[in-house]
């Protein structure tokens, strides 16, 4: 029986880490990945999310809510998702942003 392979689609890490100054204590954070969508990539063939690892996918965004964080804590998550199969697709540079909500008020 011939081998056969699993195709993985490409993974990337998502990181933040926690920069504090001394004696700072545990914040609860929101961290958001807003990755580029079929809006931004072509008609209907944006990236399509696989493995949010823990995160919700809304099909826009990859939300990780309520993420309790220590000082100088890193952060870390691995992302898998398929690319645009649009004909405009190739050799473009796509925006990816992570942004992080302060839910603890400090």
């Amino acid at each position: 029986m011939p081998l056969q392979g699993v195709i993985k689609p490409p993974a990337w890490p998502v990181v933040m880490t926690y920069h504090a100054p001394a004696g700072a204590s545990s914040i609860v954070v929101n961290i958001i990945d807003d990755y580029s969508d079929s809006n931004q990539t072509g008609p209907d063939k944006g990236f399509v999310v696989t493995d949010p690892d823990e995160g919700d996918d809304d099909g826009d965004k990859i939300f990780w809510n309520n993420v309790t964080m220590d000082p100088g804590e890193i952060w870390t998550k691995t992302v898998s998702m398929t690319a645009p199969t649009d004909h405009c697709a190739p050799g473009n540079n796509f925006t990816n942003i992570l942004s992080v909500w302060n839910r603890s008020g400090q």
